[in-house]
């Protein structure tokens, strides 16, 4: 059995490139480079291969949604938030599966770069035919 620890110690997306990718800054986006637009579900197959999507659409520059394929067995770093609401109970000691989802890299109410786990997309989202590889 392969035991991960949660959250990971790396981030396994660092080496995706991209024309648009600035690679002094792999979280700017080159807005002078023209996109090529795509659907919806072209976008989700780019995201289940490991790239970064974003839609033209969207108000927040340097937003992008990423696919996390799931990890079988995770062990939680003692103290953590995951740990702490598992303490006490009967998970307490258990490996757990991270299901397979999406992430959106973001910004906080700060304005600091922020990552929202388990990203859902809206109907327009879902619509939309300016979704872009980055």
């Amino acid at each position: 059995m392969v035991t991960t620890v949660w959250p990971p110690k790396h981030n396994s997306y660092n080496n995706l490139t991209d024309r648009r990718i600035d690679t002094n800054d792999p979280y700017k986006i080159d807005e002078s480079a023209s996109p090529v637009l795509i659907n919806f579900g072209s976008a989700i197959k780019a995201a289940k291969e490991g790239r970064r999507v974003t839609r033209q659409g969207w108000n927040g520059k340097g937003m992008f949604v990423i696919y996390i394929p799931g990890t079988p067995d995770v062990t939680f770093i003692e103290d953590s938030p995951y740990e702490k609401a598992l303490r006490d109970t009967a998970f307490a000691d258990m490996t757990v599966p991270i299901l397979p989802h999406f992430d959106m890299f973001t910004f906080n109410t700060e304005g600091r770069r922020a990552i929202l786990p388990g990203w859902l997309a809206s109907q327009s989202d879902m619509d939309a035919e300016d979704w872009m590889v980055v």
